[in-house]
């Protein structure tokens, strides 16, 4: 079976001008996200770089978090506040202060 295949949202025509809209969840609400053009090509290529952009936000975000969650631990194992477990090996020679 494929990975996480993307599958994009139906483009839908709406309204006496015929724009283009696509919906989204976003918190948890359906929203109609607006293309703001009537040419269905310029609709796909706004469709995908939404799409693109929220996927990279949202990847952006687990780094961060991860890298957020790495360091808390790394802290809590230097502060002895936490039973050590980390899972490489790290001398304190190679810690700066920064």
């Amino acid at each position: 079976m494929p990975k996480n295949k993307l599958v994009l949202p139906k483009l839908v025509q709406r309204g006496t001008k015929g724009i283009f809209y696509f919906r989204r969840q976003i918190n948890g609400k359906d929203k109609w996200v607006c293309t703001k053009t009537s040419v269905e090509e310029n609709a796909r290529q706004i469709l995908k770089k939404y799409i693109d952009s929220e996927t990279t936000v949202e990847t952006l975000a687990q780094v961060k978090t991860n890298a957020h969650d790495l360091a808390h631990d790394y802290v809590q194992v230097l502060t002895g506040t936490a039973p050590e477990r980390i899972p490489f090996v790290l001398s304190v020679e190679n810690l700066r202060v920064v």
